[in-house]
C-alpha cells in the first residue's frame, strides 16, 4: 500500500515532494521567499540568479523564459547556464507533482499500485465489468437461460 505523496499543506511530513506547485496556473516555490513566504517561481529564479550573479536582461516571465531557454546551450560552464536548468529542473518537478496529484486525487489517499496494474491490465485484455451495484450489493444472474 502507498500513501499519499502530494498535500497543498505546508506542514505534511513529504513536504520535499511539494516544494514547487501550481496555484491560480502560475508556479511557486514552497517557502522560497522572504520570511519562508511562497513565492512565485519567476520571482524565485530571479533571486536565485541574482545570489549567484547570474545575468538576466528580460524583465517580463515570457521575455525571462525565452532567455532561460537560450542560456541552456552554456550548461553548467557558467551561471546562466546553471540558472537555466535550475528553471527547467523547477518547471519539470512542477508537472510532475501536478500529474501525480491529479492521479492521487482519483485513487485517494491509500492505494495499492498492483492491485490496480492487476485492474489495468483486466481491462486493457477486455475481463473487466462496470456493473451498476456497490460492493457486499446482493446479485443475482441467470444461469445458462435459467
Amino acid at each position: 500500500m502507498l500513501m499519499r505523496m502530494t498535500s497543498d499543506d505546508p506542514k505534511y511530513i513529504a513536504s520535499h515532494l511539494n516544494i514547487f506547485f501550481t496555484q491560480d496556473g502560475e508556479g511557486y516555490v514552497r517557502s522560497g521567499g522572504t520570511d519562508n513566504q511562497d513565492i512565485e517561481m519567476m520571482d524565485w529564479i530571479q533571486a536565485a540568479a541574482k545570489n549567484i550573479r547570474a545575468e538576466l536582461c528580460s524583465e517580463d516571465d515570457e521575455g525571462l523564459c525565452d532567455e532561460l531557454y537560450d542560456n541552456l546551450q552554456y550548461g553548467v560552464e557558467c551561471s546562466e547556464g546553471v540558472i537555466a536548468y535550475l528553471y527547467l529542473a523547477v518547471l519539470q518537478a512542477i508537472e510532475m507533482r501536478g500529474r501525480l496529484k491529479d492521479i492521487e486525487d482519483i485513487l485517494g489517499d491509500v492505494y495499492d499500485l498492483d492491485r490496480l496494474r492487476e485492474l489495468v491490465q483486466a481491462d486493457r485484455e477486455g475481463r473487466c465489468v462496470v456493473l451498476p451495484c456497490k460492493l457486499h450489493d446482493k446479485v443475482f444472474f441467470i444461469e445458462n437461460g435459467c
